[in-house]
């Protein structure tokens, strides 16, 4: 089929960034990334046009302005005072802004000089008067052109525009040096090749980890998203566990623009319940077989540590800077035509590769204290170590105590979450170990019965949720298992002042930390008849009866229970409506008749309905609601 054969020798330049010996590989290339010779033979056509075309198809498109500028564009108008300008210095983290009419560009400002001019008294003049006039780009400038711009000015942004010179985007210096990294050390970029996908886009490894519902949905998300205009992205702890392998049926959405009237779009679509929060700008969407939450791409700006944050709208790359760790900042794009784009600003790829958690910024544990505690728990729940400098910087607030500036009630949720964890005892001692679980729990120092009764009461919370119904309050049971060796309540108060519990909570605590110990010393008599196994067991709370069995070092406790377990499926043959016919007044007492008479059943004396109705009206007297007691 071949026509002739040819020698090809081949030769770049070393910078240009192409791999000779990966491009001609099916040819046999020899020789290194910048000269090689092969054999090509020829098929039909002329050999310069089949090269040409070849190389078409296999090389990369030349890296142009709109494949690295960052949108949306936060910028001024010209005629906005310095003071303005200045309020949003810190809390926007730009180093320069264009100045737009409208959408035109009429120059660019930098924070030095809106900071210089604030310092100086120009509070209320515009900012115009302090413009630097800048020459712009458009979306198909090459890099090239773009770094020539950024050395000519000097400048941290250039505007990028359409030829009506209005605003498409901008160019920073770190865009810039990301996109010629990029393009000169391409392999170096692809990360991800211990991951299948690639890196520019995952599309292959979103059909691989993700079900055809979970690609729906997210589909239909994109369409949603084209048709009303408005730029979306799968992010956060989502996406990273795609890359891990992990299912992860929770779908964080980032909407470059308003979270909450997008959210709304998509419920007239899908259907389920929606609930906004305006304040954060965010809204959950809920149905049978998915939950999607729905963020406004924010930025985060905490006046005092550990306080409430200010917020404002900004981009995908602003908001995943906000972010508590960088293997939480991966996001992909959801709309139709660049769906699967695959974006790591801030390389959270290369730390799940190396197994690290990293935060993004120094200051990140003190903005908020309560990502101290993730951290600990992300390295048990994906066995990952601690950055060496994380590690430094999470000491380093430990021992400033910025956990006590929290608030009880975002502690508590914290914990909360944290309790869902499977491994809780290796999480609570590595928070012990880092002298973090002081400041949640005041003097509180754990021995090794409080380690085994964390792992027995998660252990035994799984078994019952599988074999029981109701749920159950695990959370004040591994609290009970932490303060299991304080005595007395105001003790006990006092190591829970940190956190916030409702009393009923707090008396539930005190009583199973008093009485779980001598209720267990009773069933370990394994000569308890059956009344007596029902009479121990029935008063008891679901929590205390987990939390006896958890602590139980006797099997005894547990063969009790299983016989408590067949016992209590014993029901009277009378009802509630049968004793109002029978004239007692209703109410409370009710329930306290039928314990008894399932007692008598129990003991084997009571065998048929007209036994329970003889029983009664000989043992109970009519309006004695109050007397709980019988003659024998």
């Amino acid at each position: 089929p071949f026509k002739e054969s040819y020698l090809l020798s081949c030769f770049t330049a070393e910078n240009s960034g192409v791999d000779l010996l990966s491009l001609f590989e099916e040819y046999g290339a020899a020789g290194s990334m910048t000269e090689v010779t092969c054999i090509y033979r020829k098929k039909e056509g002329d050999i310069k046009k089949n090269i040409a075309d070849y190389l078409c198809r296999k090389m990369p498109l030349a890296a142009t302005v709109a494949d690295i500028m960052s949108t949306p564009v936060k910028g001024f108008a010209p005629t906005a005072m310095v003071q303005e300008a200045y309020k949003m210095l810190d809390l926007s983290g730009y180093t320069a802004f264009p100045l737009l009419e409208g959408e035109f560009v009429r120059g660019i400002i930098t924070a030095t000089d809106i900071r210089k001019a604030f310092r100086h008294g120009f509070k209320e003049a515009p900012l115009s008067d302090f413009m630097t006039p800048v020459e712009n780009l458009t979306e198909e400038c090459s890099l090239a052109k773009a770094l020539a711009l950024h050395i000519k000015h000097g400048s941290d942004l250039i505007p990028v525009v359409d030829y009506e010179n209005k605003i498409k985007g901008v160019v920073t210096r770190t865009d810039l040096l990301r996109g010629l990294y990029k393009e000169r050390y391409p392999a170096a970029f692809s990360a991800a090749t211990f991951l299948p996908g690639g890196y520019d886009n995952i599309n292959k490894l979103l059909k691989e980890r993700l079900s055809a519902y979970t690609l729906g949905l997210l589909r239909v998300i994109g369409q949603t998203a084209d048709k009303y205009g408005v730029s979306v992205y799968a992010v956060g702890g989502f996406v990273r566990d795609i890359f891990l392998n992990i299912q992860n049926h929770d779908i964080d959405i980032a909407v470059e623009g308003d979270a909450l009237a997008f959210a709304g779009k998509v419920k007239e679509i899908l259907g389920g319940k929606l609930e906004l929060n305006e304040e954060y700008g965010t809204a959950k969407l809920s149905a049978k077989n998915f939950t999607l939450d729905f963020i406004t791409a924010r930025q985060e700006f905490y006046p005092l540590p550990a306080a409430r944050p200010s917020l404002a709208k900004t981009n995908i790359k602003k908001d995943l800077f906000r972010r508590d760790f960088t293997l939480n900042t991966l996001a992909f794009k959801v709309n139709t035509g660049s769906f699967a784009q695959f974006f790591d600003y801030y390389n959270g790829l290369d730390d799940l590769k190396h197994k690290r958690i990293k935060v993004l910024y120094s200051l990140s544990f003190v903005e908020d204290p309560l990502r101290i505690i993730r951290a600990i728990k992300y390295g048990a729940r994906l066995d990952f170590r601690l950055e060496e400098n994380t590690l430094k910087l999470l000491r380093s607030a430990v021992r400033s105590r910025v956990l006590e500036k929290v608030t009880r009630e975002k502690l508590t949720k914290e914990l909360v979450l944290l309790f869902r964890e499977y491994g809780v005892a290796r999480i609570i001692k590595k928070l012990e170990d880092e002298e973090i679980l002081q400041q949640i729990f005041p003097k509180v120092t754990l021995k090794e019965e409080n380690y085994r009764l964390l792992r027995e009461i998660e252990e035994t919370a799984r078994w019952r949720e599988k074999n029981e119904k109701g749920k159950i309050n695990v959370f004040l049971l591994f609290i009970c298992a932490i303060l299991y060796n304080s005595t007395g309540s105001s003790a006990i108060m006092s190591r829970l002042r940190r956190l916030s519990i409702a009393r009923k909570e707090i008396e539930e605590i005190i009583f199973i930390l008093e009485n779980a110990g001598s209720i267990g010393k009773m069933l370990e008599n394994d000569k308890l008849s059956p009344e007596e196994v029902y009479s121990i067991f029935n008063p008891l709370s679901e929590e205390m009866r987990c939390f006896i069995l958890a602590a139980a070092k006797d099997d005894t406790v547990w063969e009790h229970y299983y016989h408590y377990r067949r016992l209590n499926k014993i029901k009277p043959a009378l009802n509630g409506e049968v004793l109002k016919e029978l004239g007692y007044k209703p109410g409370p007492f009710y329930k306290r008749i039928l314990d008894r008479i399932k007692i008598e059943k129990i003991k084997g004396n009571l065998k048929s309905f007209e036994e329970e109705i003889e029983f009664i009206r000989k043992y109970i007297p009519q309006g004695g609601e109050d007397d709980t007691g019988y003659v024998e």
